[in-house]
């Protein structure tokens, strides 16, 4: 079990071998200052603080701004600009598992009926990815591991070829809101029961065994919302 240390710091750390993007790099940055905390929920954020803050021009603020509304973080009203978004409640929060808990055993489902050998060995290597975060400490492996639970669950319904499905559980970037009530708190991390979970949803979908993966997905939103904790403090 890994614990998060509040008093580490978090810089935005973009992918081995991807090319340098300002745009990408300044989105990076403030939606860690609004993961963090740095900006409060419900801050009001001004484009010309955040460019001089950050020593870039408006143009690059104003994209990532953009990229953040669509993600829920931040929110814009008319003649008052932009502000980050409030920490969800404890209902909305298990309203978010509801949700997951009807879709996402579908599109394991879907998944394990016609899943590629080379989608199972994209997800195999997700799990190599995912596991590297043993060898992480502190809030660097609570990090990594948010990032490899997104990508590992947006891989199984890209794989389902349900582009319905896929768009309206992408479109609640739920991953990001229920980490982000967990991003300053010393909470222990459940590495080995998460990644042992996750293999089990890929050994079935390995095996074609729909039903199977179907019952592996709803174990491990079941074990997920049993893990989650509230309040974010």
């Amino acid at each position: 079990m890994i614990f998060m240390k509040t008093e580490e710091s978090i810089f935005p750390k973009r992918p081995t071998g991807t090319r340098f993007n300002l745009s990408d790099d300044i989105f990076l940055i403030i939606r860690k200052k609004i993961m963090t905390r740095e900006i409060s929920p419900g801050e009001r954020m001004n484009i010309d603080s955040l460019s001089r803050d950050l020593n870039v021009s408006q143009t690059p603020i104003r994209e990532a701004l953009a990229r953040l509304e669509e993600t829920g973080l931040i929110s814009k009203e008319p003649l008052k600009g932009f502000k980050a978004s409030e920490l969800l409640t404890n209902k909305e929060a298990q309203e978010l598992f509801s949700f997951r808990e009807l879709v996402e055993p579908f599109a394991a489902h879907l998944t394990a009926r016609i899943a590629k050998e080379d989608q199972v060995n994209l997800l195999l290597e997700e799990l190599e990815r995912g596991n590297e975060v043993g060898n992480k400490s502190g809030l660097d492996a609570f990090e990594s591991l948010a990032e490899h639970d997104e990508r590992f669950h947006a891989m199984i319904f890209d794989f389902s070829d349900n582009a319905l499905l896929t768009k309206a559980y992408r479109s609640t970037h739920c991953f990001l809101h229920l980490y982000r009530l967990h991003f300053i708190r010393d909470v222990p991390v459940n590495f080995n029961e998460t990644m042992s979970e996750h293999l089990a949803i890929v050994e079935a979908i390995k095996k074609a065994s729909a039903d199977e993966a179907r019952t592996a997905m709803v174990i491990h939103l079941e074990n997920a919302r049993s893990r989650f904790q509230y309040p974010a403090i």
